[in-house]
């Protein structure tokens, strides 16, 4: 989990230790949930795309909204049902993100599915990045799908461990931006509650197919 180290005193041994019990039990549900979905992917439900767009168009905010941040869903490992909503609303300002190497995301705007290729992580992320997401410009409500491994039901979300949903989050409050996030995951991924630790950011709606 982390490296050796030495404590100055007991209590900051202590605050260590709530914070790696924390981090060891979200890498095991993240191992749980893992091996699930190589257990389900060959009997994963074929309408599974089509039910999660049909609740994602029920959701008023996300049909007011005229921006999208989305993302390339990864096969095996997550829900595949953002080329679909795309088919389905190609008047929207759909934008998907780049990793950048100080652990920032930013987001470039795409009209096609094919306009995607593979970027940091093996992850599909937009070829041109000419079209950039400019925040101090945006004046509408906006609506986020945030990936994510696992989630509660209020909110609580378990991503991959690398922070960069968790800080974006906060650009986006820090900037006062009004936006709506969802996430969208299998029923085996939705669980009674999340371990959380003061960097993680709660997602407003989870979405179970």
């Amino acid at each position: 989990l982390r490296e050796n180290r030495q404590f100055e005193n007991a209590d900051a041994l202590f605050t260590q230790i709530e914070i790696d019990i924390v981090r060891a039990e979200k890498f095991f549900l993240r191992q749980r949930i893992s091996q699930e979905w190589v257990r389900v992917n060959s009997h994963l439900p074929l309408d599974s795309v089509e039910r999660a767009v049909e609740k994602i168009v029920e959701i008023e905010a996300f049909r007011r909204a005229e921006i999208v941040l989305a993302y390339a869903p990864e096969k095996g490992r997550e829900i595949e049902f953002v080329k679909e909503l795309m088919f389905q609303f190609p008047n929207k300002k759909w934008f998907f993100p780049v990793s950048e190497k100080d652990r920032t995301l930013s987001f470039y705007q795409i009209q096609r599915w094919n306009e995607l290729g593979f970027g940091r992580f093996g992850i599909l992320e937009p070829i041109d990045t000419s079209i950039g997401l400019k925040m101090e410009e945006i004046v509408d409500p906006i609506f986020v799908f945030i990936p994510t491994v696992g989630a509660d039901s209020s909110g609580n979300r378990l991503g991959r461990g690398r922070g960069y949903y968790d800080r974006f989050i906060v650009s986006l409050t820090d900037q006062d931006l009004t936006y709506r996030s969802a996430s969208v995951i299998p029923s085996f991924a939705l669980v009674e509650s999340i371990p959380i630790e003061s960097h993680d950011q709660k997602i407003h709606q989870v979405i179970v197919v």
